[in-house]
């Protein structure tokens, strides 16, 4: 965890950071699904990271103060994704513009099987806590249709972001490797 510039809480490694951008750069995505909103630290990078017409959708379970630096282009959603799936993520996950779901609530497990599956070809998945919260042999249902996405940092690093990218619907032998 560290402080952004505007001394919100970000609860990723600092270090990892600057690769997240090089991935969110080489998606451009046109419509960013962020699952644990928190105090916006992450959402804070989401919207410095891409272009000023990229729409970000930020749910949480818990409204949190913290919401200063933010344009109209980015929308706060206090909702429970966990109980029941929530249609209104169903709908962005499956539309058909370029997509970044990103995992980052409460329970990133249920996350992933709940709104991955919705996600098109070519779309993106980032997952935060893999390996300590996460890991592919606990969403493998779901990954077998993604391939694994700029991870080699990631991985070196010790860092806990995983990104995957949805491929062909058959079984994708070649993301098995480095999947830790």
């Amino acid at each position: 965890m560290f402080h952004t510039m505007l001394g919100t809480p970000c609860f990723h490694e600092k270090e990892a950071i600057g690769e997240i951008r090089k991935v969110i750069r080489a998606i451009e995505p046109e419509v960013i699904i962020e699952l644990g909103t928190k105090h916006g630290g992450f959402t804070k990078y989401l919207q410095d990271f891409t272009d000023s017409d990229v729409s970000i959708y930020s749910f949480d379970h818990i409204e949190y103060e913290s919401k200063e630096g933010f344009t109209p282009r980015v929308e706060f959603f206090v909702a429970d994704l966990l109980s029941a799936t929530l249609q209104e993520v169903v709908s962005l996950c499956s539309s058909n513009k370029r997509k970044l779901l990103y995992c980052d609530n409460g329970n990133k497990i249920q996350e992933v099987k709940a709104y991955a599956v919705h996600l098109k070809e070519g779309d993106v998945l980032g997952i935060h806590d893999w390996g300590t919260e996460i890991s592919y042999s606990s969403v493998e249902d779901v990954l077998c249709k993604f391939k694994p996405f700029m991870n080699e940092d990631f991985e070196k690093n010790g860092w806990k972001t995983r990104f995957w990218k949805r491929g062909p619907n058959d079984k994708n032998t070649d993301s098995l490797h480095n999947v830790q």
